[in-house]
């Protein structure tokens, strides 16, 4: 009978119970239908395992040296290689499941193969249940457990915030062959230590094409131990709630690859080569990994350095980055989500982000330059105007008598800098005309008295004309604009792409953050909602709202400027 499930265990010498191996010799799946795989990072033999030792069929010692600290996605990475089984789960080593667990998921791909599943946990805090005794799952879900509701779990019944409320870390699904089509997990150094997990294969899978789904009937179970909560441990960024950001930022710019993938993974992805994996087992830990991993390089500044360098995918100003072959490349993010075309290339980062400046310009025809001109021209009316204010008042304290000549020569200044620019614009105008008057007719007259009349950034204002310059959906397809402005706080611009019609914008003041989730929230019944364009600072203050509309509208494009 072929071998339906691969589960894959980790071990970082921190485990004192091994528990699962227990309820894994009690599922109603045939035996010979699934294969356990341990994977034990440092050298240690564990104890807690021994006692189970006859469920488990593969155990590899990776004998990391013991000042490298622990690295999750590595040990992914091996679990993947030495599967054999068509679907893999990452599950948690020292948690409670039923009988029905692993014949629930083979039912759940049975029913439909094009998904990435994960199962929530029950999680009790009693101390009582420490060392670990075998209670009841009534027990476990009974007095101590924070998170059940009505037999469910609170991030499966309330779903307010799933990537907070659901536990992501807690098991995950996929079939082997998706894992390896998306370069497996990634090996970045944002995630060594405990900010880390499957739910970053989770989000590129999706962005793949497959389907997250929460199992609604089968769950996990976990009692407390010491340390659970990752107290002490290296910490990569993360949102405050322990996501990892290089894992959200997946999700909103559609990168399926990872930053750093293991080369076993690329060698297993290429169909058209043989491989036997005792002969690629010693290429699995990369000489990158044994740099990165030890505790004073991650303390360290060059750490920060590092993470920097080895980033594949950047958005900046609309556009989109990739590394690839020691090249940087750009698109507009909407192109690139429609094509991946990329249109900009240089070797050097700092120059690619000069020519996305000056094509952003161009990509507007002129229209854009207008903006900054204005902008530069107030600017410095401005500070001529404080200079000779400043001067002024010294020069009436000190003499008198010459501070009205002093002020006409100022204004004569002052005209003259305003007459020479005002015939820039002159210019400006009668070599654009015919464009400028067709757009301000076809539809950014409203975008742009909203921009100037609130006095919104002009970098908004360029990125949004960016990217509706891409946009080619259909009609009756609604885009929202979400802004985070230091002069009006937050701001709603929606409109929809009838383009034709005049009425087609409408404006909104969001008071406070309360109305900004309210809004988010009343937008789940939105069918017709395409496009949502939002500021990053707004993003980052909001992810886990914005990201929830997200998940909740399939169709949805989420773009982050």
């Amino acid at each position: 009978m072929d071998l339906k499930i691969s589960l894959i265990l980790l071990d970082w010498s921190v485990r004192e119970s091994f528990h699962l191996l227990y309820y894994l010799s009690k599922q109603r799946l045939p035996r010979n239908q699934f294969e356990v795989i341990v994977i034990e990072y440092y050298s240690s033999v564990s104890a807690a395992i021994k006692k189970f030792d006859d469920q488990v069929d593969t155990w590899l010692l990776l004998e990391m040296p013991k000042n490298c600290y622990y690295h999750k996605h590595l040990m992914y990475n091996v679990g993947i290689a030495m599967a054999k089984g068509e679907i893999l789960i990452i599950c948690d080593s020292d948690a409670m499941v039923k009988p029905s667990f692993l014949e629930s998921v083979l039912l759940a791909f049975q029913n439909n193969s094009d998904i990435v599943l994960h199962l929530d946990q029950f999680r009790n805090h009693r101390k009582d249940l420490y060392p670990f005794c075998f209670p009841s799952f009534e027990e476990v879900i009974g007095t101590g457990c924070i998170n059940n509701i009505g037999g469910k779990t609170k991030g499966i019944v309330l779903a307010e915030d799933p990537l907070h409320e659901c536990n992501y870390g807690a098991c995950l699904c996929a079939k082997r062959a998706d894992l390896l089509r998306i370069g497996g997990a990634d090996e970045h150094i944002d995630f060594i230590g405990h900010i880390c997990g499957p739910y970053d294969l989770t989000f590129r899978l999706i962005n793949s094409g497959k389907k997250e789904v929460w199992h609604q009937d089968e769950f996990l179970y976990h009692t407390w131990h010491p340390g659970q909560a990752g107290v002490d441990n290296y910490l990569g960024p993360h949102d405050g709630r322990h996501m990892s950001t290089t894992a959200l930022e997946a999700l909103y710019s559609r990168r399926t690859a990872p930053h750093v993938t293991n080369p076993v993974m690329k060698f297993l992805n290429d169909k058209d080569k043989k491989y036997s994996i005792s002969n690629l087992e010693k290429f699995l830990i990369s000489s990158e990994n044994l740099l990165i991993t030890p505790t004073e390089f991650l303390e360290s500044n060059k750490s920060k350095e590092w993470a920097k360098k080895t980033y594949l995918y950047f958005t900046y100003l609309g556009y989109q980055i990739v590394r690839e072959d020691g090249q940087y490349r750009a698109g507009l993010i909407l192109n690139y989500l429609k094509d991946k075309s990329h249109t900009l290339k240089s070797s050097q980062l700092d120059f690619l982000k000069r020519e996305i400046r000056s094509n952003i310009l161009h990509s507007i025809l002129d229209f854009s330059k207008f903006f900054y001109l204005i902008k530069y021209f107030f600017e410095n009316l401005k500070k001529h105007f404080l200079n000779f204010q400043k001067k002024y008042k010294i020069i009436v304290k000190l003499q008198p008598k010459i501070s009205n000549k002093f002020s006409i020569i100022f204004k004569y200044k002052l005209i003259n800098y305003f007459i020479n620019n005002l015939l820039i614009f002159v210019l400006f105008f009668l070599r654009n005309f015919y464009f400028i008057k067709e757009i301000l007719r076809k539809y950014f007259t409203k975008i742009v008295n909203i921009f100037i009349e609130k006095k919104l950034n002009v970098n908004y204002l360029i990125s949004l004309l960016v990217n509706l310059s891409c946009i080619d959906k259909p009609r009756d397809n609604e885009i929202f604009l979400f802004i985070n402005s230091s002069f009006i706080g937050y701001f709603l611009i929606s409109f929809s792409i009838s383009f034709l019609n005049k009425e087609f914008i409408t404006v909104q003041k969001i008071k406070n953050d309360k109305e900004l989730q309210e809004c988010l929230m009343q937008l789940h019944s939105r069918e017709k909602l395409s496009y949502v364009i939002v500021s990053r600072a707004c993003f980052l203050q909001f992810q886990s709202n914005f990201l929830q509309v997200q998940a909740k509208l399939s169709n949805l494009s989420m773009n982050v400027i």
